[in-house]
This record gives structure tokens, sequence and C-alpha cells, in this order.
């Protein structure tokens, strides 16, 4: 599967699938400008949603116990999660870098890192550091930083893809979210850019915004799959997908005028698309593809993250359009042919929720502080944190952990067993 910000090697991002947190939009045709492009683990919340009340701290914290401050994690600001394909919880925080050991926190780097990009087919960890003019790699004994000597500068946008992806050849390969794809060779030890044009896409119109490349993710046949978006002022364009291999790129005709912000693999190899009014699924085995219509809208529609349950089931965060503008985010997951909400119809999110699975079947969804069950039946609410935004992911022994960022609870947190 691809690398996801919450579970990465084995079905993450993310980040990144990446997402798009765009509120105030004027309606398609008619939208102010697009502002920024943001990553899934970058909140942009400053207020609850109106149906979404938050209860005074002190009573809200239901199930989740505060972390920070103990147990070897020093207080501070947390900056990101990450599980290893080994189950290992990471936490960027702006103390360092720290793994969960069976005897707490232990440090692994005394050097803030603000994104932790994930881990590359050789074993490496990767890294960013604040303000993006560094990157840094981890070899499971030593760090590595990468700078302008090594042909890393910092990009123009910080909306990395949710993931990285490793090509049979070794190189690594990152989406920085504007028109910059990024590529690291082991065996030079520099990183090179490439923009849209270089890999095939037309060039957009120089009065606009231009091509974001906003995704990156390896098929089961070892091919780099590139995802294109183009900002067109007012609205979204693209040019869909292209791919590497063999050292030619090549054009997806079955995603030609998508703009796509996440790109999954399964367990199954097949290839998951996100797209206006579908998601797309490549099934490898026939050369097939698959529309899945979303749930229905009377408006434009655009998936902005996807990520896939252990059962291979989608979950997606949809930008919808109608009325006066593109007003923020519904999410749903796939079961059983049915478009279920991730909470419950009324929920409107300002920005795509973060989700995590567990072994059993249950997903936990954290919205704004707002953490849930999730099972096929239901979502149970299990507390609830003054915080700006969050992000959740459950590590290897089932354990499962929310980072609150900004708000008074801002920290670690984890749920009660």
């Amino acid at each position: 599967m691809t690398h996801k910000i919450q579970t990465h090697e084995h079905g993450i991002h993310i980040l990144l699938a990446i997402a798009i947190v765009v509120a105030g939009f004027g309606c398609w045709g008619t939208m102010t400008p697009m502002p920024a492009l943001l990553p899934t683990n970058t909140p942009l919340l400053t207020s609850a949603p109106s149906n979404t009340p938050v209860p005074p701290t002190a009573q809200a914290h239901g199930l989740l116990q505060a972390v920070t401050g103990s147990d070897g994690l020093p207080s501070g600001e947390i900056y990101d999660l990450w599980v290893s394909p080994e189950g290992v919880l990471w936490v960027a925080s702006n103390s360092g870098i720290f793994l969960r050991t069976a005897s707490g926190f232990q440090t692994v780097y005394d050097q803030p890192l603000n994104r932790i990009l994930g881990g590359d087919d050789a074993g490496r960890v990767w890294g960013l550091e604040p303000g993006g003019e560094r990157i840094a790699a981890y070899n499971g004994s030593a760090w590595k930083v990468y700078g302008l000597e090594q042909g890393w500068y910092a990009p123009a946008s910080d909306a990395f893809g949710d993931g990285l992806a490793t090509d049979p050849q070794g190189n690594v390969w990152l989406a920085t979210g504007g028109d910059d794809l990024r590529r690291f060779d082991p065996q030079s030890g520099r990183w090179t850019s490439l923009t849209a044009v270089n890999i095939g896409f037309t060039a957009a119109d120089p009065n606009y915004q231009g091509h974001y490349l906003t995704d990156v993710a390896r098929s089961s046949s070892g091919s780099i799959w590139v995802a294109d978006c183009i900002g067109m002022g007012e609205g979204f364009e693209g040019q869909g997908v292209r791919w590497f291999k063999d050292g030619n790129w090549n054009a997806i005709p079955d995603t030609q005028e998508q703009c796509v912000f996440d790109i999954e693999r399964d367990a199954d190899g097949r290839m998951w698309v996100g797209a206006f009014e579908v998601l797309l699924r490549y099934d490898p085995a026939s050369g097939n593809w698959t529309q899945i219509p979303l749930p229905a809208w009377d408006r434009r529609q655009i998936v902005t993250s996807l990520d896939l349950d252990l059962d291979g089931d989608p979950w997606v965060s949809i930008l919808r359009c109608g009325g006066a503008g593109c007003f923020s985010t519904s999410a749903y997951f796939l079961k059983g042919g049915t478009w279920i909400p991730f909470v419950d119809e009324e929920t409107v999110y300002e920005s795509p929720p973060s989700v995590a699975f567990s072994t059993d079947g249950i997903a936990w969804v954290c919205n704004h502080g707002s953490v849930y069950r999730r099972t096929p039946e239901k979502a149970e609410l299990l507390g609830r944190l003054d915080a700006g935004g969050c992000e959740v992911v459950v590590d290897g022994a089932g354990a499962v952990w929310v980072a609150a960022f900004r708000g008074t609870d801002a920290g670690l947190w984890k749920l009660k067993p």
C-alpha cells in the first residue's frame, strides 16, 4: 500500500493523502482565488464547528489521558505522529524526536522536526526541519541532514503528499504539493527537483497558480505514480496522473482532466485515485478501471483525502460546493457498497478528519479535538480536547494515540485501556 501519515508503509496519508483545507470558497467558476495547499497534519481550525460544541475541558477528556510531560516525553509542542512498519510510535515535537519503547519514550534526535515524512524501502526514516530548508534521514543508528550542498532547498509549498515512494532502483520520491517533485538518489546522496512539465504534463496557463504535484505512490509493478492538480484562480482543473518506470513518463488516460489530491494502493495491488465526483480504482490483474460515484450531491465535489482500512474499503474526505460557495468538507466510508458518514450526516468539517485503523476492525476518528470510536454500525464519542486540530494513530500494540494541536489541551494523549 501507499504510505499514509497515520499508518505509513503498511497502509499511509497520508499524509498526506494529502488533503486540502479550503473553506470560504466561492462556487465553482466564481470562487475566490485558491489559498496555499496544506498538509493533512497542519490544522487550520480556530473554532469548533457550530454543530460540534466543545464542553468545558475539565469535563471533556472522557477516555483520553494526557501523556506529554511524563514517561520520558517532555512538555512542549507536538508537531506530528508516525507509526513505523514495525508498529513503533514516533513523536515529533519542538524538543526533538521520540520513540515509544517498553520503558517509556526514548530520544532519537535532539533537534525539532516538524514533519515525519515516513520511511523508504532502505529503512531510512525522513523528517523535515522547521522552515523546510533541510531534510534529515535516520538509518537506525545515526541521522544525516541534507541541505543546499546535497540539492535540497526549502520548497515553495509545505503541502507534502502523504508519504514517500521508493522505485526499484532505490530512488526516493516525494511530492511537495507545489510544482515540485523531489527525487533522492542514494548512490550520489543528492536530491533533485522536477516540475510538472519535466514529467510530461502540459504547461499550465501562466496567468493562474499553475500545477500542484500533490502525491506519489508506487504501484505493484514498481512504477511511480504522480498526481496533479491545477489552480485556475477561482477553481481547480487537472491533468490526472502520470507514471514513471525505466526512465519513461507515461499518461494514464482514465485520469485525464482530473484534479487528484491523493493516490493509495491496497493489499491486492489495486490503485485508488480520488477525483471529481468519483473514486477511480485500477485493477492490475485485469487492466480495468472502475468508477465509484461519491455520495450524491447536487453540485461539484472532489476527494481531498483518501484512506484505506484493513479490509481495503475507502474512507474519503470530500470538498463540496453549492449555493454561494465551496464550504468545507464531508467525510464518508464505503462498506458493502453503501457510503456511511464518519460520524453522522449532520457533521461538516472545516478540514479533513484524521482516521486510523486497528486490527480488530475499529476505526478511530479525530476532528478538532473530538475523538470517536467508529464501527460500521455507529460512531461513539470517547472524549473532547480543547484543541485547534488533532491527529490519531494506532501503534503495533493496538494503543490509540492522539496529538492535539494548539488550545489548552495541546500535547500527546492516549486512549485509556
